[in-house]
């Protein structure tokens, strides 16, 4: 709250700063040019596997931005501080037309010494970086990953309806006549199509700060957030156009598989046709809201200890958006699979508890416990949105489902003497396995069967060290 306004995930930057302030007024103000650029040379072998051809490519952006903080009233009833905070950014970006703005608004309001209520709105641009511009100046060929089903008009029995498979370009005569890609992979070409314009996102924060003096040591923060990204910037795979296509129809995702003139989807590096697009692409529209919580008490207990705690967590209530087209509506929090990746969990922590001798000790010792919630999920073909295709009655209704996770870890050091320091951490003290997910998983191109960056995968895990000073 009451930061700098920013780019939308901006691009690291290399400034070249003349900044203005005035101590009356807290103003500020900079004027920054950055410059990015991106050379690729692939040897004649990889040129001739996948069609990618050399590209150099350079862009550039001039901002001009400019920053206050006003104090309007304070030291008054009911209004011990009253301010309000402007930012505005104005940036010209190279191959893209006129100056994009960036602004933001924000205030606080303490009432009473306890409590601070705060807000703040941010309108922020970001432009395609330098890479997401490589995807469409520099085009390449490959194959679906693994564990999908290829092309699903191909083959006697085609698994696409003779209506969407019309829409992909298959004509009555081929429907149930087409080819199937060799051993399932269709040729992808990576390479998007049309210039990735800049996305805009808005975001709006609400929350308050809770420091009773009556509760010494103790404070809380709860912030509910809002943030919607229009025109948005991502990378899109084949297989997300391909399975789209297949549940839904739509023209916008079927007209992305160019077919040959006999309806396959298959060919060499470089062709004009038989391939399924795939790269950067501006489509729709995405959003998050929810609510971040916080809170932290920290006391003695007499002269022997040291009591403290700390409690971080996220209730998430939407993420998910529109594909910009009608009826295109989702929301992935809870889901896993198609369009939910590896899992938007609904409600997660951390919780820690540690007990500290004092700082006056001769003998420094220090155990800690830490527990970590993660709410379940449930595979996105079970929400009943036709973009998450259908449920696969062939898997288990085992795999179809990811239980919450709890687990709890354990940390501990001790000074033995001013020259040697013990260390102990235990993660995951009970050896909490992680949840499977089938392999093949109900996602296509998946072949995880956990969520590694989630879940404990190795299970319980025990570091010991120490430090000696001399």
């Amino acid at each position: 709250m009451g930061g700098k306004c920013q780019r939308h995930r901006r691009p690291r930057r290399i400034w070249h700063q003349k900044p203005v302030f005035d101590q009356r007024h807290q103003h500020r103000g900079w004027r920054g040019i950055s410059v990015e650029r991106y050379r690729s040379r692939p040897d004649a072998a990889y040129q001739a596997a996948f069609g990618s051809t050399p590209s150099t490519l350079s862009n550039n952006a001039v901002d001009l931005y400019g920053e206050v903080n006003v104090p309007l009233v304070s030291d008054r009833p009911l209004i011990r501080d009253l301010s309000i905070g402007a930012a505005i950014r104005g940036s010209k970006y190279s191959g893209v037309e006129r100056v994009r703005s960036t602004y933001k608004i924000d205030g606080s309001w303490r009432p009473i010494e306890d409590l601070l209520f705060r807000a703040s709105y941010n309108k922020a641009t970001r432009a395609p970086s330098i890479y997401e511009l490589s995807s469409n100046a520099n085009a390449s060929y490959g194959v679906l990953d693994t564990n999908t089903l290829g092309d699903p008009c191909a083959g006697t029995s085609p698994v696409a309806s003779r209506e969407v498979c019309a829409s992909t370009g298959v004509t009555a005569a081929q429907y149930g006549a087409i080819q199937q890609c060799p051993d399932f992979l269709c040729t992808v070409r990576n390479g998007s199509e049309g210039l990735v314009t800049p996305e805009v996102a808005h975001t709006y924060t609400y929350g308050l700060v809770l420091t009773p003096r009556m509760l010494r040591g103790f404070s809380a923060t709860a912030d509910y957030y809002s943030i919607e990204i229009q025109n948005g910037i991502g990378y899109y795979r084949a297989i997300d156009f391909l399975q789209t296509c297949a549940n839904t129809g739509y023209d916008f995702f079927c007209g992305q598989l160019k077919r040959n003139a006999d309806g396959t989807l298959f060919s060499n590096a470089g062709a004009a046709t038989g391939y399924i697009n795939q790269g950067y692409s501006n489509l729709g529209r995405t959003n998050a809201r929810g609510f971040n919580f916080s809170a932290n008490y920290d006391t003695r207990m007499g002269n022997w200890a040291r009591f403290s705690t700390s409690y971080v967590a996220t209730l998430q209530t939407a993420k998910g958006g529109d594909l910009g087209l009608p009826d295109t509506d989702f929301n992935v929090v809870g889901l896993f699979g198609p369009y939910a990746g590896q899992g938007y969990r609904r409600y997660q922590h951390n919780f820690r508890f540690t007990l500290s001798s004092p700082e006056a000790a001769q003998t420094q010792a220090l155990v800690s416990v830490n527990w970590r919630h993660n709410s379940g999920l449930k595979n996105s073909r079970l929400d009943g949105n036709p973009i998450f295709g259908e449920d696969d009655p062939s898997v288990p209704d085992a795999y179809k489902y990811l239980p919450a996770y709890d687990v709890f870890d354990l940390s501990g050091s001790v000074t033995v003497s001013r020259a040697l320091t013990l260390r102990l951490v235990v993660n995951n003290v009970l050896n909490r396995a992680a949840p499977v997910r089938p392999s093949p998983p109900l996602e296509a191109a998946e072949r995880v069967n956990t969520s590694p960056s989630v879940y404990d995968a190795l299970g319980r895990s025990i570091n010991i060290g120490a430090t000696l000073d001399f």
